[in-house]
């Protein structure tokens, strides 16, 4: 997964495109939520990414 790319279209139950939902890091995707009712603020894609910082150079 790179950043920026697509992760998600949301619709309405006519179909019509409400929202689209992008990565916002480089990454591995871990999981993916599934369900068509997604309460608000819930999972849509978890994201693995490496932290950059000097202090996690072996692991955080």
């Amino acid at each position: 997964m790179k950043k920026g790319q697509k992760v998600a279209v949301q619709r309405n139950a006519f179909g019509d495109v409400v929202a689209e939902y992008t990565s916002d890091k480089d990454g591995k995707v871990l999981a993916i939520g599934t369900d068509v009712t997604r309460e608000p603020r819930a999972l849509l894609v978890r994201i693995l990414s490496i932290n950059p910082a000097e202090s996690c150079s072996k692991g955080c």
